[in-house]
């Protein structure tokens, strides 16, 4: 008596493993991703959009946000300060005009 392999039984199921991307016969497809901040491997979606393992993802979130210039000063302040460097040197042109000096 012949008996058919266990992988063409109707009933069967199981994972396959295809270039990162795992299939099932039950299950959602999912990915096989790693970590892009400490590295690790983990499972998500198929298509995700997710890059960080989900401690790694609350530990981000944890951080305070990124300011715009990339300082700690308030942007109020950054303008105050280009605003009294912008005086000084048209306080220093008007000068040089003064003295007979050309500036283009």
């Amino acid at each position: 008596m012949l008996r058919e392999p266990f992988f063409a039984r109707p009933s069967a199921w199981g994972f396959f493993f295809s270039g990162g991307i795992v299939l099932s016969s039950q299950y959602p497809k999912l990915e096989l991703k790693y970590c892009e901040r400490c590295g690790g491997l983990w499972l998500r979606p198929q298509g995700g959009e997710a890059v960080y393992c989900a401690s790694c993802a609350h530990a981000i979130n944890e951080l305070p946000p990124v300011t715009p210039r990339g300082g700690n000063a308030p942007v109020s302040a950054m303008e105050a300060m280009y605003a009294a460097i912008s005086g000084v040197l048209a306080a220093l042109l008007a000068f040089a005009d003064f003295l007979g000096g050309t500036c283009a």
